[in-house]
């Protein structure tokens, strides 16, 4: 073997590696952000409910139009 192709695998071989390690940490990273994503989302539809709930009883929260006919 000649140094240019010692040379040329070795430099192969350092971009394929680097290749394969940037692919695994850039599907860690995604796989994060789609989990983080996903608790945000979650999170989203009772946040309101928790952070600022309605003041008074449990029934004045929770009632509907229908509760309203017997008056």
């Amino acid at each position: 073997m000649r140094n240019g192709e010692k040379l040329l695998i070795g430099v192969t071989s350092v971009l394929a590696i680097g290749l394969t390690i940037y692919l695994i940490s850039k599907t860690k990273k995604d796989r994060m952000w789609e989990r983080l994503d996903k608790i945000a989302e979650e999170g989203y539809e009772t946040a309101g409910d928790i952070l600022y709930p309605l003041k008074g009883s449990w029934t004045k929260r929770y009632r509907t139009s229908n509760d309203y006919s017997d008056n």
